[in-house]
């Protein structure tokens, strides 16, 4: 850590390199989208992130929180897309690999690795002209319905469908 930033690999954060231990990362937010299958009730779900330490020991970051889901009425068939966000802020004491462990109704869907490494000199980090990163569960949500607004409707994908047909060889080859 330096400068309070964290390295950055793709899109995940795989690693945090702390110049010095323990470590209070920035706020970190643990963000999936979760599919409510037509067969599913709407109501009722919930989810829960763990974390385990390099003793193997779980402990839950957050209490178990409800799912908010809407069907599109139009499109019953259809499977609901649902967001989830969870603030992660942890202070990691050790030089480890820790394991994010997300739990949705009850069962583990998805572990998710990050390494914690002490390093010896300052790191490179991301470009300061980003902005600040959201530091509450509100700020997430609120930027994950930004994006959702800026994405295109069934409606606007299905019409370009209709005017772009897919090359012959996207279907030749599976």
């Amino acid at each position: 850590m330096k400068d309070d930033r964290f390295v950055m690999i793709g899109a995940d954060i795989e690693v945090i390199e702390a110049c010095e231990l323990p470590v209070a990362p920035p706020p970190l937010f643990l963000a999936a989208k979760l599919l409510l299958m037509p067969d599913e009730p709407e109501e009722g779900h919930w989810f829960r992130v763990d974390i385990s330490g390099p003793q193997a020991e779980r402990k839950p970051i957050s209490g178990d929180k409800s799912i908010q889901s809407r069907r599109d009425r139009r499109f019953p068939a259809r499977p609901t897309g649902c967001n989830i966000i969870a603030p992660v802020n942890l202070v990691f004491e050790t030089a480890a690999e820790y394991r994010l462990h997300l739990i949705v109704d009850g069962t583990e869907l998805k572990v998710i690795p990050l390494l914690v490494s002490n390093s010896v000199k300052p790191v490179p980090t991301i470009d300061a002209n980003l902005g600040p990163l959201p530091t509450s569960t509100e700020e997430a949500e609120s930027a994950w319905k930004q994006i959702e607004e800026m994405a295109p409707s069934d409606e606007d994908l299905a019409e370009l469908a209709k005017r772009h047909p897919a090359p012959a060889e996207w279907y030749e080859n599976g």
